[in-house]
């Protein structure tokens, strides 16, 4: 997550990211049966994931194209005085988030946008390679794709929501620690508040896995993600350089925290376009379980989710055969089998 804004080399983009590897690919949760054709042990990304990484780097080899050829505006990002400007290529013009389009002119969209938008290569980079390790054991957490990608999208709304509100605070005078009196025209872009929000996911549901802080430090995910999301915190607090993607970052972390233990608030996420098309139900096949054996109750959701917690806590190896026969009948319930 990134913020352009202030004076002298902050005018310029700061770049921040999540400068993390994890080793998950010898964990007995993470390992996966090798696709045909493909070589043994090859790692495979699930579906929401792959994508949101295709259309982030999409995004930005086009923004980059539209740079090379000039193709963008001049954008004020703070009026001063003196008024300070900025170029920005196409799709960062239109998507960027700011609390002045956001919310002062109700340009809502760009609270979704902005999360597919980069300042520069190293920017997307780091932000990718958070996504490209995380993603997969909290998406493969969840019951379905669509569930993941609701979780992912509203940690990087919530990300924006608590950006605005600590900068309306900061335009205001408010003299307190974490208030950021940057301009309210200051644009914000990147997928990082995402990414926090996977982050604190992933310590969720595999909190003693490994991961290499700044590609060299062991240590466990659950360890790695607080430490990460506390130097945020102690940024912002102190104002430092990109404290305006801090505080996106912390919002990420925030929404990621509450979602990835009660993940029934996701269900209806996508509804704000319309209500589902109810499905016609197709008649149960002689000896199949009833529809209504299809669809996981309340008590057996609660279930599933008291059975990832214990994974958190002990790892698999904890779970007794009953268990793993139960979660495994869950998935293929919707659709979604364990790999």
């Amino acid at each position: 997550m990134t913020s352009r804004g202030g004076t002298g080399d902050e005018h310029a983009t700061a770049r921040t990211g999540i400068n993390t590897l994890m080793g998950l690919a010898d964990r007995d949760y993470a390992r996966q049966q090798p696709r045909r054709g493909a070589a043994y042990g090859a790692p495979s990304l699930p579906p929401v994931t792959k994508w949101l990484i295709i259309i982030n780097v999409a995004v930005f080899i086009l923004d980059q194209i539209f740079a090379s050829q000039g193709i963008g505006y001049i954008v004020t990002i703070n009026p001063g005085p003196p008024p300070q400007t900025t170029g920005m290529p196409l799709l960062e013009t239109w998507g960027h988030f700011s609390t002045q389009l956001a919310f002062v002119h109700g340009q809502v969209w760009r609270f979704i946008t902005f999360q597919f938008l980069h300042a520069n290569f190293d920017h997307i980079l780091f932000n990718m390679i958070g996504l490209y390790f995380f993603g997969p054991v909290v998406e493969r957490s969840f019951r379905s794709g669509k569930t993941f990608l609701a979780y992912y999208l509203c940690c990087g709304i919530c990300g924006a929501a608590l950006y605005l509100f600590l900068n309306m605070l900061g335009s205001m005078g408010v003299p307190l620690p974490g208030f950021l009196n940057t301009s309210i025209l200051t644009p914000l872009v990147g997928a990082s508040a995402g990414i926090f929000g996977i982050l604190i996911g992933a310590a969720f549901v595999a909190g003693n896995a490994t991961m290499l802080i700044m590609m060299v430090i062991p240590t466990t995910v659950r360890m790695g993600a607080y430490l990460l999301l506390a130097l945020a915190f102690f940024n912002l607090v102190i104002g430092g350089k990109n404290a305006g993607g801090d505080a996106a970052h912390i919002g990420g972390a925030i929404a990621g925290f509450i979602l990835i233990r009660h993940p029934h608030f996701l269900e209806d996420f996508f509804h704000i376009f319309g209500p589902p098309k109810p499905r016609k139900n197709k008649p149960a096949r002689s000896g199949s379980p009833s529809a209504s054996t299809d669809t996981p109750t309340l008590k057996e959701r609660q279930r599933v989710d008291d059975i990832l917690a214990k994974v958190s806590r002990q790892g698999l190896q904890s779970l007794t055969a009953e268990e793993r026969a139960f979660l495994e009948a869950q998935s293929r319930k919707e659709g979604n089998p364990l790999q």
